[in-house]
């Protein structure tokens, strides 16, 4: 009988041990899977950031080269309105006028006769609208400084568009 107990005893202890090597490998493995989770979430926080600066960034650069095409267009003198509410550059052509409107943190275009303002950029921190004469031609320069959705940015977005109207070229 002594060598029967004996032998349950050393499989008992075997047994035990076998308990605690699941527990340790359990807890290593919720371990690792924590840490895999965190990870991925992390990057894909990241990736939607990533995706909502893009979509910024691309437009702001269809409304810039919208407006160039709008300053190509252009059948006479533009004009610049500052006042404390607003920035406005209006831009005459042969179908009538663009307007673009900096107000409230957005950029507006505003096409007459007919339309009314239509919001084409919002999340603008800045814009500023330049005149540069040069020996033959005036640049008009458009100055933009989107505001980004991040706390904290490692890269400003400031776009500079510049355009020749030709109803200002000088002979």
């Amino acid at each position: 009988m002594k060598i029967g107990l004996r032998g349950s005893r050393k499989r008992l202890r075997c047994r035990g041990i076998m308990l605690i090597d699941c527990l340790i490998y359990i807890s290593l493995l919720a371990l690792v899977l924590g840490l895999a989770f965190a990870s991925f979430f992390r990057t894909l926080e990241h990736s939607t950031q990533l995706d909502r600066n893009v979509a910024d960034i691309v437009r702001a650069l269809q409304t810039g080269e919208r407006w160039r095409a709008d300053v190509r267009a252009a059948t006479g003198l533009l004009s610049v309105d500052r006042s404390p509410e607003a920035t406005t550059v209006r831009i005459p052509r042969a179908q009538g006028q663009v307007a673009y409107v900096f107000r409230e943190g957005a950029v507006f275009r505003e096409e007459k006769p007919g339309g009314g303002p239509v919001q084409v950029l919002p999340n603008v921190a800045a814009s500023e609208f330049q005149r540069e004469r040069r020996r033959h031609f005036t640049v008009w320069q458009w100055e933009l400084e989107v505001r980004g959705k991040q706390k904290v940015t490692r890269m400003k977005p400031l776009f500079t568009f510049q355009a020749v109207a030709p109803a200002e070229a000088q002979p």
